[in-house]
């Protein structure tokens, strides 16, 4: 057969032998001719060829056999590469960052677009600056733009806000003592005031109703408050207030006074406040949290040492190229170069992340100078308490978002799963997690062995049999996923002539199911049964023997782990002769409930033949004599020291330790168990007892 040779190279690989040692980016694109993969590099032709090496040596962590399977899993896709050649390192770091949004290439961490999420405008390019809550900055003019003396009249943005509630409780609190204007066209002049005139939520400038000065000054207090000077407007209206007391304009005294007390409100609701040694920097407070599938990213905005708000990002890394800390770094790269940030004066990382040799610190500090034309810096939290307690609660808070972001997509997971069982979601939602966990288990357990319900009733059997002698069996039953320990049972093997698991199994299902057959019971859904095929066929074939093959039957067999289930074993049809063993999947839902199910039945088991083992033992002459019961023969034992003691006991010396009645009776019941009994082997001391008895619980 013929090849074509062109079909067979790869001509990426061929791209990337060839590609110069100079900065840039570069393409990867799948056979569709689409970008999956954009990356960057100070040599291209170091980097990209590294892709196509035959033999790519990875480390044995974790964290490097991921990274791995990442590369792995990316170099299957790629038909064909592209890439630019750049001046230096910053250019091809800005490119990246375009390019990825442009693009959005499955394997990149994407900055999520917050175009949705609300921010703050007020449009200084209007002679009477309004403000509005706007969605997507970009589209309006010189947004983002730094307002500077050639460009005096500059639209000004504060955001984005995740959380909108807190930002229209600010708005609130800000309309009601600065009034500003909200109409949806710049202001125009008119005969007379709109109804909010009247509620004095506006001013009123289209009807001259306030001075061009008064209006731009409610404004520009507003500004500062959002931009974090809250404590210096509080000092200027404290100022007012005092000269209004003093030339007895107590009205307008009062009006401040009120303003003042709501500002001092706004102060108080904010959840970090600025210690002494904090200074009045604005920062960024980045934490972050990696799980095996997703990297959670939050940053706090604390201006002037208040915490002003904070934004989210939740990253898919077991999708994305890279390691975490690649990730990382062009999460904060495509984050900070965008137009409309608001860039604070520091960046405050954690050690491991800013020793990573994956954040190169000065390049993105050159970047953003160049871009935002403002100069910040990136350190970790140093020595500062303050910086230290800030980075704390951002890492603490980031694992909580990541955790609840499991949860929720958990809970719809089993939502999914339980309404194709008819449940309404409502109700899924409402139900205890334990329980709708357990269903979700018994879902699973439904599919795999292709059952027409869920096995809402599982009975299962395990056999103790460490002493021959002493071989017992339990069984535990399941009602909804849960145990119902009132229905346990627990069985002394009979027939003592039998030998091994396979016919013990057998006598304890033969007399479980005749027992319910006779008193007319109710029939499990399901039997589990500890051990592989020899079990499973004993089980099935009591069952066919008393007419109750069509209830299923499944083996759980241990792995090394004996703890710990590995294999369930089944057959298919009933009627059939092969039997099935397929590996369980662990963590799962189906996996919990079986793995409680085996610990239960193995448990039971367990302490059923422990007890027979330990009476056994500890067993003696008297247990047998009337009217001696437990309590009265460890009394007897711990005077007399041993049986035969007992034996020869006085009356009187009976009478004293038990009683003067109790006493009597005993010793009546003694000489006539006695009387016609041979010597007997003495017992043991109690001491020795004890030992016997700590031996049989190992």
């Amino acid at each position: 057969m013929v090849t074509n040779l062109a079909e067979e190279i790869n001509e990426a690989y061929v791209k990337s032998v060839n590609l110069p040692d100079k900065p840039g980016i570069y393409m990867f694109k799948d056979n569709k001719g689409e970008i999956i993969y954009v990356g960057k590099s100070k040599t291209l032709h170091k980097r990209v060829s590294y892709y196509f090496k035959k033999e790519k040596k990875f480390g044995n962590t974790k964290d490097e056999i991921l990274y791995g399977d990442k590369i792995r899993k990316l170099v299957s896709n790629i038909a064909d590469m592209d890439y630019i050649v750049t001046e230096n390192e910053k250019e091809a770091l800005i490119l990246e960052s375009d390019m990825i949004k442009k693009h959005q290439p499955i394997f990149n961490a994407m900055l999520k677009d917050d175009k949705s999420f609300p921010w703050l405008m007020i449009t200084y390019s209007e002679e009477y600056p309004r403000i509005l809550v706007v969605r997507q900055p970009r589209k309006y003019h010189n947004a983002g733009k730094k307002t500077t003396e050639k460009q005096k009249k500059r639209n000004k943005f504060y955001g984005p806000y995740i959380d909108v509630r807190p930002m229209k409780n600010t708005l609130k609190i800000l309309r009601k003592h600065f009034p500003y204007c909200t109409c949806k066209r710049p202001v125009s002049i008119k005969d007379r005031p709109c109804l909010n005139f009247g509620l004095k939520l506006c001013p009123g400038p289209c009807a001259g109703k306030i001075s061009k000065k008064d209006y731009m000054q409610n404004i520009n207090r507003i500004d500062r408050i959002l931009s974090g000077d809250l404590e210096g407007i509080i000092s200027e209206l404290t100022d007012i207030m005092k000269k209004a007391s003093l030339k007895m304009d107590f009205e307008s005294a009062a009006v401040y006074r009120d303003t003042i007390d709501a500002l001092k409100g706004m102060i108080q609701q904010q959840s970090i406040v600025n210690y002494d040694d904090a200074g009045k920097i604005n920062r960024d407070i980045i934490g972050h949290y990696k799980t095996f599938k997703k990297i959670g990213i939050l940053i706090m905005h604390v201006r002037e040492g208040r915490l002003v708000g904070k934004t989210p990002h939740i990253i898919e890394s077991s999708e994305k190229m890279g390691t975490d800390w690649e990730i990382l770094n062009s999460f904060l790269a495509q984050y900070y170069l965008e137009s409309d940030r608001n860039i604070p004066e520091q960046i405050i990382l954690s050690g491991d992340l800013l020793k990573s040799e994956y954040l190169d610190s000065e390049l993105l500090v050159s970047v953003i100078k160049d871009n935002h034309n403002k100069v910040i810096s990136i350190k970790s939290a140093g020595k500062s308490k303050y910086t230290k307690s800030l980075l704390r609660i951002a890492h603490r808070n980031v694992q909580l978002m990541i955790k609840l972001e499991n949860e929720y997509e958990k809970l719809i997971t089993e939502a999914d799963a339980l309404s194709d069982l008819g449940m309404e979601k409502d109700l899924i939602q409402r139900m205890n997690k334990k329980d709708r966990e357990a269903l979700v288990g018994l879902k699973e357990i439904k599919d795999l062995l292709d059952l027409d319900e869920i096995p809402r009733f599982i009975e299962g059997f395990d056999i103790s049999n460490l002493s021959q002698g002493d071989a017992t069996g339990s069984m535990v039953c399941f009602i909804d996923g849960k145990p119902s320990k009132k229905n346990y049972r627990s069985y002394t093997i009979r027939n003592v002539t039998i030998q091994g698991d396979f016919h013990m199994m057998q006598e304890v299902i033969e007399r479980r199911y005749k027992r319910i057959l006779k008193d007319n019971g109710v029939l499990p859904d399901l039997i589990i049964v500890d051990g592989g095929k020899a079990q499973v066929n004993a089980a099935n074939g009591i069952l066919e023997k008393l007419g109750l093959d069509q209830i299923k039957v499944v083996g759980l067999k241990k792995g090394k782990v004996h703890s710990q289930i590995r294999d369930i074993v089944f057959k298919e049809q009933i009627n059939s002769a092969e039997v099935k063993e397929i590996q369980l999947k662990k963590n799962t839902a189906g996996y919990n409930v079986l793995q409680n199910i085996s610990s239960e039945y193995h448990r039971r088991a367990i302490q059923h033949h422990r007890k027979r083992l330990e009476k056994r033992i500890l067993s003696s002459e008297i247990d047998d004599v009337p009217g001696i019961g437990e309590k009265t023969k460890v009394k007897l034992l711990d005077h007399f020291k041993t049986v035969e003691n007992v034996k020869k006991a006085k009356i009187e010396e009976l009478k004293e330790i038990l009683g003067k009645k109790t006493g009597e009776k005993i010793f009546n019941s003694l000489y006539e168990f006695f009387k016609n009994k041979k010597p007997v082997v003495l017992t043991e001391r109690p001491k020795k007892i004890i030992k016997i008895r700590k031996l049989a619980k190992k």
